[in-house]
């Protein structure tokens, strides 16, 4: 609990909660596209079909969007327990991960599969909410560019390591594996590790994060707690009332609007790439009825590979640029680099040249991952102090979630029916979206500009 809300410090500890939500993003990640390689065992016991697949996609989104829904409402009636959402977050991850490893051992028990998949869904939603809580509350306004930087570029560091991580140690324990078992022993060993991983993640933030600093962070975050304080007289109707409120702001808003479009639609860029790199293709015969496994080649380990790169750049970048504020120019620049190297992704696709085609899949990853944070750091300035951060998670998670649905059904049947070509011409389609959506918004940084001027004032009765 803040015990003074009139000094303003930044903690330590802070370092231990950016580490703890690089690792709980990264575990999310890896989950995400976890499910979508598992489905061949579904498909195979179950005779599951691609639609089957399809329906519990849109059936996670709803479960997505409910659960964010539900943390906002929470997170106005009880404002002061971030930590709580923290181990939420990680015990619903552990409990689904274990669930899959059930479910991978007996073959029997398909709706644990589910079961888990769900779960896992709530922590996505819940922890796309909790970076923009957590950058918030912990933060510096000269730090907060890097934790949405941390939290979505380990999201797809994970989404990476799913794809590439299966194959490489398949090959490496082939010695010891059961040809019959394919690749149900990797993914048991890898939800193993998983669970183990964010089980001591949820340990450590129950032993060593408080629920929230001693001291604000900022200035900006003192007065939110003080308003809290001072008149916090919350019910569950008045919370629902206030979310659907600031989701109307949110959404009639053109600038916010633009920049939670943006996002959406960069991130699902983002994911379709991989979903459909670890999805072989139908075979010759057409037949596309039924999921098959998460194989790859070297062609596809050498793009994902420097994927991997162009992730950690973004987060770096995001460091870099807390220090001078120029976020709104340079997601600007970034939009129009974005169509600029999908094309050229296309054009060495095309043509076969295969290091040309790497350096430009690391760069265009950089780019979209940096206009993805980027917008969810510039969203939180243009809507303070209207609309809160929870407010904020609920409508990139319902943005993101209707997004996904199209881009399921779009991307895999234009890259079936048309080959992996059209991947990228939807890729470059899309970046030119984004472009003239960054491009005919300017960004209000009104914490920054708050900031600025509390700092004044202090220095001014310091002075006096």
């Amino acid at each position: 609990m803040v015990t003074d809300i009139v000094h303003v410090q930044l903690s330590p500890i802070r370092w231990l909660v950016a580490i703890a939500l690089a690792c709980i993003g990264l575990t999310n990640g890896f989950t995400r596209l976890f499910f979508a390689a598992s489905y061949r065992y579904l498909a195979m016991d179950y005779e599951l079909d691609v639609k089957s697949y399809e329906w519990n996609i849109f059936g996670d989104i709803i479960v997505a969007i409910l659960a964010s829904f539900g943390f906002a409402v929470w997170t106005k009636i009880h404002p002061f327990n971030i930590k709580r959402w923290i181990l939420t977050v990680t015990i619903l991850l552990s409990i689904g991960l274990a669930g899959m490893i059930g479910a991978l051992i007996q073959r029997s028990q398909v709706f644990v599969i589910f079961i888990a998949q769900v779960l896992c869904s709530m922590a996505t939603a819940i922890f796309v909410t909790l970076v923009i809580f957590v950058s918030t509350s912990w933060f510096g306004e000269e730090e907060q560019g890097t934790i949405f930087s941390v939290g979505y570029s380990s999201l797809a560091v994970g989404n990476g390591l799913v794809v590439i991580v299966p194959t490489l140690l398949k090959s490496s324990l082939a010695d010891v594996l059961q040809e019959k078992d394919d690749y149900r022993s990797v993914y048991i060993l890898l939800c193993a590790i998983s669970c183990i991983l964010i089980f001591l993640v949820t340990v450590i933030s129950w032993i060593f994060i408080p629920s929230l600093p001693k001291y604000p962070p900022t200035e900006v975050e003192a007065q939110r707690l003080q308003a809290i304080i001072y008149d916090h007289s919350v019910d569950v109707r008045e919370a629902i009332r206030q979310s659907v409120n600031e989701l109307g702001h949110l959404f009639s808003n053109r600038i916010s609007f633009f920049l939670l479009l943006s996002s959406s639609v960069g991130l699902n860029v983002f994911y379709q790439q991989y979903l459909l790199i670890s999805i072989s293709q139908p075979g010759q015969d057409g037949s596309d009825d039924s999921l098959v496994i998460c194989t790859i080649d070297r062609k596809h380990m050498a793009m994902l590979l420097p994927t991997l790169g162009g992730a950690i750049a973004s987060a770096i970048l995001g460091a870099v640029l807390d220090k001078t504020k120029c976020h709104t120019y340079l997601t600007c620049v970034l939009g129009v680099l974005s169509v600029i190297l999908s094309l050229q992704m296309l054009v060495f696709f095309h043509v076969d040249f295969m290091v040309a085609f790497q350096v430009a899949i690391c760069l265009f990853t950089f780019v979209i991952l940096s206009v993805v944070s980027f917008s969810g750091q510039l969203l939180k300035q243009q809507s303070y102090p209207t609309v809160s951060e929870s407010s904020q998670g609920i409508a990139l998670t319902l943005l993101t979630g209707l997004v996904l649905i199209i881009f399921s059904l779009l991307f895999p049947s234009c890259v079936g029916k048309y080959g992996e070509k059209w991947l990228y011409i939807l890729t470059s389609l899309f970046s030119a979206i984004i472009c003239m959506l960054l491009v005919t918004i300017s960004p209000d940084l009104k914490r920054t500009r708050y900031q600025s001027l509390s700092e004044e004032a202090m220095a001014l009765v310091d002075g006096g």
